[in-house]
């Protein structure tokens, strides 16, 4: 009797703990933000747009896309002095709650960029429990209303197709693309910046007849298309200016990201590399007390093509091709140093935090004229490139016969 008497408490206490849950909200009740975007508002406000999945256009069948004719995602505006006053506002206008756990995406406009200061316009992000730390932060090159409703029929919306951009980009190691949490800490730690991609809405180059839907041949191409543009460099929270392709690779080698190809002239052609893998040391020395940065970077690459008549049968045959590569990978370096550190003075590679790291009390002495000092801060790069096989074939098809 006892031991029902036991069970029986037992079990009620389970009851207690199993039966629910007091705060649980309905899928129905929330309104899933996919994407946010900050730009200039009226009257020096800052207006923000939530992007948010219109739960319509989406089927609840695993896998199956929009339902056909309704739109899969609704875009809500507001102004306010801070993001937060905004997005108050915006409350009296979206039907449901914003669900920010589903953001993907982070947009700044290029003009706000300059004028606020990125730490002023992610603080309510870095305080929302809600919010996704490894959501993408781009700056959009180009006015938000093109970005925000871009016809993407490969993705659901505008968010999510430029979600699947950053992702291949870092994959493949083109263009500096950064998650909300590197720029959060990129802004926070003395003496660095964050750096972030951009992002433009250019011309479709194909352009489909118009009768050609109508004729049931293919889907007509979207008239315009969103890419990545540049590399967007900040200084002391501001938008400095931005980096080029060249420049952004240079960036992507000190920070050991580098990927896709090497292009090295051979003889009046080309040979293209593929890199493998590619990793970067950044030590701290010091040059009459001050210090200086040494950069040694080294990369593992395949032949991916080439147009040239070159092959790649004897030692020296490897090593021209390898010192070409390794003054490549020294010019594009070269080329982001001199525009983030002479130009902007903005520390784009964290050099602040390596001296920090080998030397603290030095670093207290001079950490308040830091940026003036990045001009004039000795920088050494040593590349060094390794090209492991030819592929399948030692010569090239040109020289076959």
């Amino acid at each position: 009797m006892l031991f029902r008497l036991l069970a029986l408490s037992l079990a009620l206490v389970l009851m207690l703990f199993t039966g629910g849950c007091w705060d649980q909200r309905e899928v129905e009740t929330l309104g899933l933000v996919d994407g946010m975007a900050l730009e200039r508002g009226a009257h020096g406000q800052i207006k923000v747009t939530l992007q948010i999945l219109n739960s319509r256009a989406i089927s609840h069948s695993a896998g199956a896309g929009p339902v056909q004719g309704i739109k899969a995602y609704q875009n809500f505006s507001a102004q306010g002095q801070t993001v937060d006053h905004a997005l108050t506002m915006l409350n009296r206008i979206i039907p449901r709650r914003p669900f920010y756990s589903s953001l993907r995406l982070v947009v700044v406009s290029e003009d706000l960029a300059r004028e606020r200061d990125l730490r002023e316009l992610l603080d309510f992000l870095t305080r929302s429990r809600e919010v996704r730390r490894n959501a993408w932060f781009v700056v959009s090159r180009s006015p938000i209303s093109r970005l925000f409703d871009e016809n993407t029929p490969l993705s659901m919306t505008p968010s999510s197709q430029v979600e699947a951009i950053m992702h291949k980009s870092e994959l493949s190691g083109f263009y500096a693309v950064t998650p909300l949490s590197d720029v959060i800490k990129g802004v926070a730690a003395q003496g660095s910046s964050p750096v972030a991609a951009g992002l433009v809405v250019i011309r479709s180059a194909f352009q489909a007849p118009p009768d050609m839907e109508a004729r049931h041949v293919m889907l007509p191409e979207p008239f315009q298309s969103i890419v990545l543009s540049g590399a967007a460099v900040f200084r002391e929270g501001h938008l400095a200016g931005w980096l080029n392709e060249e420049e952004s690779n240079g960036l992507l080698w000190v920070q050991g990201k580098r990927g896709g190809a090497i292009e090295v002239p051979t003889g009046n052609s080309m040979t293209s590399l593929n890199l493998l893998h590619s990793r970067a040391a950044v030590k701290m020395g010091k040059t009459g007390g001050q210090p200086s940065i040494f950069v040694r970077i080294d990369a593992e690459t395949v032949v991916g093509e080439t147009d040239s008549t070159i092959t790649l049968t004897k030692d020296t045959d490897y090593t021209e091709l390898e010192q070409g590569a390794g003054r490549i990978v020294q010019k594009e370096v070269g080329a982001a140093l001199s525009k983030a550190l002479a130009g902007y003075r903005s520390d784009i590679f964290g050099f602040s935090q390596v001296v920090h790291r080998s030397d603290p009390k030095l670093w207290k002495t001079i950490k308040d004229t830091w940026s003036d000092q990045l001009p004039q801060l000795p920088v050494s790069v040593e590349a060094h490139v390794k090209v492991t096989t030819s592929g399948l074939t030692s010569k090239p098809l040109l020289d076959l016969h």
